[in-house]
């Protein structure tokens, strides 16, 4: 039986790692031709909490984190307490399943990984500019889960051994 998932209005998508660097897919880095992908979060509990503009507007549904309304835009978010440890895909990257309604305004998303001591990593992932479809999306640098875009503490990495909320 074939499911299908309505995106009209904004913004489906699964989280995955691909491979090494091309939260979540993981993908390897586009040198590295290897392309694994697993699901970091499996999308099959709903969400601890949401807040900004995704707040009532996130729920999930068969394995898809689904998004929309009005007035959904980057300044918000939604994730959940989890124990992961991603050390075996360290030089993968993050990546994001998405498909994207017609009335999606949002360019782009963000994926926060949280470790035990209260450190965290982002990675950011251009949308598609036009619905249809699934795609894959990587974040924007070709970041690896060990290196992400930004650290909110510079002094120390984040530790992927021990996350803890996304």
């Amino acid at each position: 039986m074939t499911r299908t998932i309505s995106c009209l209005s904004a913004v489906c998508f699964a989280l995955l790692t691909i491979g090494s660097c091309a939260p979540v897919i993981a993908v390897r880095t586009p040198q590295q031709a290897q392309v694994r992908q697993h699901a970091i979060v499996p999308m099959d509990k709903p969400f601890l909490f949401a807040y900004g503009t995704w707040e009532k507007k996130v729920h999930v549904e068969n394995g898809l984190a689904i998004l929309s309304g009005d007035g959904v835009t980057p300044r918000g978010g939604a994730g959940a307490n989890v124990t992961l440890d991603l050390t075996g895909d360290s030089d993968f990257c993050p990546a994001i399943k998405v498909k994207i309604g017609a009335s999606n305004k949002m360019l782009a998303i963000r994926l926060i990984l949280l470790d035990a001591s209260g450190q965290s990593g982002t990675w950011k992932f251009q949308l598609p500019k036009e619905p249809g479809n699934f795609a894959i999306v990587t974040p924007n640098s070709g970041a690896s889960l060990a290196q992400p875009d930004s650290l909110e503490k510079s002094d120390r990495s984040l530790d992927l051994k021990h996350i803890m909320q996304w």
